[in-house]
């Protein structure tokens, strides 16, 4: 198996690691219930973008701070690209979020830094057959009234394994 690809695979395990270790404490947002209007808006956008796959649409939502690392690291945000553009999200997702305290630890810092901090996670779950379903962790920001994506950046070392690869 190629070995860029396995690399991909390892950053969703993460992922599905970190959504498992946080999914006790996410409070599912149903449809009846309140959503502020710029996590609203922020989740319409984001599910347009990854269903569009539009990579220029895809860089307007991420915090600059984080595009700016991935725009320095082309091959590694072309990767990181793939697997989000790999989900289709139909009608009929839920919401989960989940405020990110600044005393809580972040995720696998030992191996990823992160240009700013999250203060939400924000799951996204929809079916993908009738027998089944997938979610999208967004670790993600609010600045002046807007929603961004913080996307951690991996350390040195994690990023040369990932070049000799």
């Amino acid at each position: 198996m190629n070995k860029k690809i396995i690399f991909s695979l390892t950053l969703v395990l993460i992922m599905a690691i970190f959504c498992n270790a946080y999914s006790d404490e996410l409070k599912l947002i149903g449809e009846n219930a309140t959503i502020a209007e710029t996590q609203k808006t922020f989740v319409e956008r984001y599910i347009g973008i990854i269903n569009s796959k539009e990579k220029e649409s895809f860089e307007k939502i991420i915090h600059y701070s984080c595009l700016n690392w991935l725009k320095e690291h082309p091959d590694f945000f072309e990767e990181i690209l793939k697997t989000k553009f790999r989900h289709t999200i139909p009608e009929g997702y839920s919401i989960s979020i989940k405020d990110i305290p600044d005393s809580d630890p972040l995720p696998f810092e030992s191996s990823f830094t992160y240009p700013i901090r999250p203060t939400h996670l924000i799951m996204l779950t929809y079916k993908k057959k009738e027998s089944s379903s997938a979610s999208i962790m967004i670790q993600a920001i609010e600045q002046n009234g807007e929603y961004f994506e913080i996307m951690p950046c991996p350390k040195q070392e994690l990023l040369e394994k990932y070049k000799n690869k």
